[in-house]
């Protein structure tokens, strides 16, 4: 995941790296609203997003 780019994937067939790319997207959906109620500040986290 780059910040401001999204994400690279590399596979053997472009299916793979799709499959890559689709599986990291879903996981980004399934946690990004648990951080919602609490965002916490990159300072509080010890460094940068």
């Amino acid at each position: 995941m780059v910040r401001g780019h999204g994400s690279f994937a590399v596979g053997q067939m472009l299916e793979e790296a799709f499959q890559w790319t689709s599986s990291l997207e879903a996981s980004c959906k399934a946690l990004y609203p648990h951080r919602l109620p609490y965002p916490r500040a990159p300072e509080e986290e010890g460094g940068r997003w």
